[in-house]
């Protein structure tokens, strides 16, 4: 089994956080109920997200993660899955852009054109719920914890300056020891944002 698969083993059936709940009470109900998934892996949060009315759009560049959620959601309708990355997706106009622990492995080559499409896709009034790697995390400090995957960290003021043209609305922030969702020790420091697409002028 890959450690990908024991991640989706670990997480697929484990609630949505609680931040999430927050960004989407708040979506307008004047907006049209589509999300996006960035990473959506084994499709942890795509029950909440459909049980919250919004049609989902998911994608990872993970074939295996892709199938399991294919497979998951086979009869529904409402959800429409890509095996894709951060800048291969096609993103439709959406009111809920999700990237729940995803958007840092994100090629850093790629970040900039990735932020921008996700920034693109979100309507004016729609919400960005996301997490960032702080500088403190263990992934951060020492990339051969992550086996050569790079992983891409932030600032807080950073990450604020990503979201220009945006109203922060919660920030969520943990910097504490403990163990990935497969059990290996490791210190987090993951800053979650929600916030809100300012209307154009």
């Amino acid at each position: 089994m890959s450690d990908w698969n024991q991640f989706y083993e670990a997480t697929e059936k484990t609630p949505a956080e609680a931040t999430l709940g927050f960004a989407c009470d708040r979506v307008s109900d004047e907006l049209p109920k589509v999300a996006i998934d960035c990473g959506c892996g084994g499709g942890r949060n795509t029950p909440f997200l459909r049980s919250r009315g919004f049609e989902v759009h998911g994608f990872d560049p993970d074939a295996q993660g892709i199938e399991r959620c294919r497979n998951r959601f086979a009869d529904d309708n409402q959800v429409f899955l890509s095996c894709e990355s951060f800048t291969s997706f096609d993103y439709p106009s959406a009111s809920l852009v999700l990237a729940s622990y995803s958007l840092f492995f994100c090629p850093v080559d790629d970040f900039d054109q990735a932020w921008s499409k996700i920034k693109s896709s979100i309507v004016p009034g729609g919400v960005f719920c996301g997490t960032f790697l702080g500088k403190q995390d263990s992934w951060a400090m020492a990339d051969s914890d992550r086996k050569g995957r790079g992983v891409i960290s932030h600032t807080l003021d950073e990450i604020q300056a990503l979201l220009t043209n945006f109203d922060i609305e919660e920030t969520d922030i943990k910097n504490f020891d403990g163990v990935t969702a497969t059990g290996t020790k490791k210190h987090w420091h993951a800053i979650t944002m929600v916030a809100r697409k300012r209307a154009q002028v």
